[in-house]
């Protein structure tokens, strides 16, 4: 016999869902979740988990144990994302920086660059030239190296 599983709200990235465990259609608690990449919860006694907050990943996985019993579910979130995001250079002025998010402008337009996962060459200073190089997705540019020229003085 498995354990059934569902998802009570959308499973969309960054997006807060609650996994209900059934047997028969009927709520298991004490159940041990396992949702991968995010973390492990145990059934109240409606079979429900605590809200947890969808990954930006290309699925869900989740396991549920009680006992002899489990049971599997997987989601795909890859409709979420772009099949092919765009490759992108822009030369630019830092116009603000905002921890890990920085605008700049780009030829009149301003475009956000978030930097976390990029490599940064150079102390970045709100109006400095900086190079980036990274990938377009959703409007946002996802900066994996960046270049900040030194002041021109």
């Amino acid at each position: 016999m498995t354990l059934g599983e569902a998802v009570e709200g959308e499973a969309i990235p960054s997006e807060s869902v609650t996994i209900m465990v059934t047997l028969r259609e009927n709520p298991v608690e004490g159940a041990l979740v396992e949702v991968e990449d995010v973390g492990v919860y145990i059934t109240d006694g409606d079979g429900r988990t605590l809200p947890l907050t969808v990954p930006y990943d290309d699925g869900l996985k989740i396991k549920a144990v009680k006992g002899e019993l489990e049971g599997v579910l997987e989601i795909d979130l890859e409709q979420y994302f772009t099949e092919e995001d765009e490759e992108v250079v822009l030369e630019g002025i830092i116009e603000t920086i905002n921890g890990n998010n920085w605008t700049m402008s780009v030829e009149g337009e301003t475009t956000t660059v978030d930097v976390s996962e990029a490599e940064i060459d150079g102390e970045p200073v709100v109006g400095l030239e900086a190079v980036v190089k990274g990938t377009l997705v959703d409007g946002i540019i996802v900066a994996s190296e960046v270049e900040v020229k030194e002041a021109r003085g």
